[in-house]
């Protein structure tokens, strides 16, 4: 358990850890980013302002040649490409491009034709915003170029008549701040396996106490139980025999008394065993023992033990039908099971109620519903209910006589068979506990 607990706690350091370290990491990339092209930006920006003041005028006077048919404008084919990747020469120096309306270059600076053409025909529809750049990468010579784009419309009036672009080689930064940022993974994976060990050993030593004390808190409650199974049985004994010898002769004041007394020692004896079977289950020291059993047997069994109880209280009993398999689990824990979950039923269902058991299979799994048209639990206590020694309602509680400790080990023995179990209810209505168990062996 303390095992698990520590794993646990160590498990959710390292989420926390990768979450503090993904955030890290984010913020360092984009403040990186910002700051390795800020200055590229700036740059870009006066080189696009520059060249879009002296060649606006120039699209605007061709776009008005081009629609009066003055004059026909030679724009260069893009397919004519006369340069070839490898005769650049790498960084890049900054260049310009002047497209017109159509897209067609008009006018560049740019070092290599092939690059220049690939540019407008990936930006040939892109109309330039205000303060827009784009980072855009190249495949030069099997290698990726980056490239950090700007652009400027020229408008005519209304009339969009062409725009110009400039672009900054950015391939140098992006490489340092991929190298930066594979160095800062490389420490961060690092430095979280480090304090995932270090918060591991932190959790077993923090544990340690707190484990000692709950064994200390195990032995007291284990040997408290044995020493107090002696007694009990002593004193039921006892009563007994008071009862044989008295025969008529004793008052009927001193044989109620005495009946408390019986009634009393039977609860305390089933408190004082339901205390050891926990110390147990806690020390790991139940084993289970797994045999195959029919589960209608089982079933059966356990409903006519309550048979008389039911017709004392005017309480309906209602079977499960026939299922005709045969589980396999602990005999002896699951009958004790259905008899915690049936005497909960029994305890907290009023007169005139009803109580009945559910089954249902599929495959290996077998589904057990307890259903009861009983008090109720209130919705924020549903979490509670299974915790030990758990008092939902003081006066209901000293009412039934109940100590809290039977849902805590139908809990266990459920967990113990690798199932699970959930209470659903409403206040005034009734309470339906579900069991799941993979227990299921075969059919009849």
């Amino acid at each position: 358990m303390f095992a698990r607990t520590s794993s646990k706690l160590t498990l959710f350091f390292a989420v926390m850890m990768i979450l503090f370290l993904l955030a890290v990491n984010l913020s360092s990339y984009f403040l990186l980013t910002s700051i390795i092209y800020k200055e590229q930006q700036v740059k870009l920006e006066t080189i696009v302002n520059n060249e879009t003041n002296e060649h606006s005028n120039e699209l605007i006077t061709d776009r008005m040649r081009d629609r009066k048919g003055d004059k026909q404008k030679e724009k260069k084919d893009k397919t004519d490409k006369k340069d070839s990747y490898h005769d650049i020469e790498m960084p890049l120096r900054p260049f310009y491009l002047v497209l017109d309306y159509e897209g067609h270059i008009v006018k560049t600076d740019a070092v290599n034709a092939e690059l220049a053409h690939d540019i407008s025909d990936k930006f040939e529809h892109w109309v330039p915003k205000e303060n827009e750049t784009i980072h855009q990468v190249f495949d030069v010579e099997k290698s990726n170029v980056h490239l950090l784009l700007a652009g400027r419309a020229v408008y005519a009036g209304d009339e969009y008549v062409g725009s110009v672009v400039a672009g900054i080689d950015v391939t140098e930064q992006n490489r340092l701040l991929e190298k930066v940022m594979l160095t800062q993974i490389i420490i961060s994976i690092v430095f979280l396996l480090v304090s995932i060990a270090i918060g591991y050993m932190m959790s077993r030593r923090a544990m340690k106490p707190i484990k000692q004390s709950f064994e200390k808190q195990q032995k007291f409650t284990a040997d408290a139980s044995h020493e107090l199974r002696t007694p009990l049985a002593v004193l039921h004994s006892s009563i007994e025999v008071l009862e044989s010898e008295g025969g008529e002769k004793i008052p009927e004041f001193s044989k109620q008394v005495m009946l408390d007394m019986k009634e009393e020692v039977k609860r305390m004896t089933g408190l004082v065993a339901d205390l050891l079977t926990l110390a147990r289950a806690d020390a790991s020291a139940v084993k289970m023992s797994f045999i195959e059993f029919m589960l209608d047997e089982e079933l059966d069994r356990v409903f006519r033990n309550f048979i008389p109880i039911a017709q004392q209280r005017e309480i309906e009993l209602v079977k499960p039908a026939d299922t005709e398999v045969i589980v396999r689990a602990d005999q002896e824990r699951f009958r004790q099971l259905l008899v915690i979950l049936m005497d909960n039923a029994m305890e907290y269902t009023t007169k005139g109620g009803q109580i009945r058991i559910d089954t249902a299979v599929k495959g290996s799994m077998l589904t057990l519903r307890v259903i009861d048209t009983g008090i109720g639990i209130p919705e924020d206590k549903l979490d509670e209910i299974f915790e030990r020694f758990n008092r939902l309602d003081e006066s209901r509680n000293r009412t039934f006589g109940h100590a809290g400790l039977g849902l805590s080990i139908a809990k266990w023995i459920v967990e113990a068979h690798r199932g699970t179990i959930r209470v659903e209810s409403k206040l005034g209505e009734g309470s339906m506990f579900i069991i799941m168990l993979p227990i299921v062996s075969s059919k009849v």
